[in-house]
């Protein structure tokens, strides 16, 4: 990270516990913090993207499905949807948990699959100081941060089995509340006001398939960011831009390839929450 001048501290526990009293320490061998790290909210940041696209053109079809995707020699001709055909020379497959299946109306089979993480929201809750960092437990993917007018967090299940459930599951909730005590006990006196579920769309290897189809030209994926999409978005998007406008990128892409899956080498990505 600060090879790339991205500020980052390297704490023992015993700094973790002066400037966080209220976490549980005695199980830490240290931890990082990034003091220009932040959150954004999804939905403000999601209508913050539209907002400008529609002010240099761009024309969205809500509540549009796609039904298909027209292919003649080779190259993508159009698509097809819920209200009829539209003639495009390139389709970027941006569809998250329906990535898969958009790949397959292309004839591409891509090793994508839908996993449920639920979150769980308190409510009000002061007994924690503010401004309440984004706190991740790495080893079993905890994590928590404030968000109005209580606390938010989440944890990846190890049994969760692929599919597009989003109920809340009420056993699993426990097991995020054991967790959450333990990292900070104070949470014990914390009520759940609400939870929710949601989908990642996570590769054999944690990391995105990003670029161009092979064999079809004008189709491009950016697909299977494993839980990073919303972070790693903007980037993505620069990288797609260049690709289909230039032909090429500067950044090296080969940890994102395609091809990268019939190969034994693969190194998968280590820090997903």
């Amino acid at each position: 990270q600060r090879q790339h001048d991205v500020p980052v501290e390297v704490l023992s526990p015993e700094d973790i516990k002066q400037r966080w009293s209220y976490l549980n320490i005695d199980d830490l061998k240290g931890g990082t913090f990034g003091p220009k790290d932040g959150y954004a909210d999804p939905y403000l940041a999601a209508m913050g993207f539209a907002t400008s696209a529609r002010k240099f053109g761009v024309r969205i079809e809500e509540k549009t499905e796609v039904t298909g995707i027209n292919i003649e020699g080779g190259r993508v001709q159009g698509i097809e949807t819920a209200k009829g055909s539209i003639s495009v020379p390139v389709v970027v497959n941006v569809a998250g948990p329906w990535g898969g299946e958009v790949a397959r109306m292309a004839g591409s089979d891509l090793p994508v699959k839908p996993y449920r993480r639920q979150v769980f929201m308190t409510k009000s809750f002061d007994a924690i100081p503010k401004p309440v960092p984004l706190v991740i437990d790495q080893d079993v993917t905890f994590y928590f941060r404030s968000e109005e007018p209580g606390i938010i967090m989440g944890m990846s299940d190890p049994d969760e089995p692929s599919s597009f459930n989003l109920n809340v599951d009420r056993d699993f909730l426990e097991k995020v509340i054991e967790v959450a005590i333990h990292r900070a006990p104070v949470l014990e006196k914390a009520e759940i006001l609400r939870g929710w579920g949601g989908l990642y769309t996570i590769t054999p290897d944690d990391n995105p398939i990003i670029g161009e189809v092979p064999g079809v030209k004008g189709l491009f994926s950016a697909i299977g960011f494993s839980g990073h999409g919303f972070q790693q978005a903007p980037a993505v998007g620069l990288i797609l831009s260049q690709l289909i406008l230039d032909g090429q990128t500067n950044f090296d892409l080969k940890p994102f390839s395609y091809g990268r899956f019939d190969k034994k080498d693969q190194e998968g990505e280590k820090r997903v929450v």
